[in-house]
């Protein structure tokens, strides 16, 4: 897994905190929780695809699609943490704390 790095123009007020997921499910690696009713996962090509094309009549029968976020990496005084970086397809972020799925270029998907 690659990830983000912080750069000068990234404002940490604004980053989102992730916390492991720690009821984790067989077959999925570092999951995540975004708010009370999201989780995140590492992004996985096919399924972004599978969510952006899902028919509207399968809908209620799949978990909700909320968008993919940016991950970094950050140092703390007590060792490394991940973050989430709001982004204009998920405005409701810069509210809520959580974690998140990553992917090999550092992107989450959420449902």
């Amino acid at each position: 897994m690659t990830l983000g790095t912080m750069n000068h123009d990234t404002d940490k007020e604004d980053l989102i905190q992730l916390e492991p997921l720690v009821h984790q499910v067989s077959g999925h690696s570092s999951m995540f929780v975004l708010d009370d009713v999201t989780i995140c996962k590492p992004l996985i090509g096919r399924e972004y695809r599978f969510y952006r094309t899902l028919p509207p009549e399968m809908k209620k029968y799949t978990p909700e699609f909320h968008g993919t976020l940016q991950v970094v990496l950050q140092e703390l005084g007590d060792g490394l943490s991940l973050a989430a970086l709001p982004n204009e397809q998920m405005p409701s972020l810069r509210s809520n704390q959580g974690a998140l799925k990553h992917s090999k270029d550092g992107r989450l998907i959420c449902v």
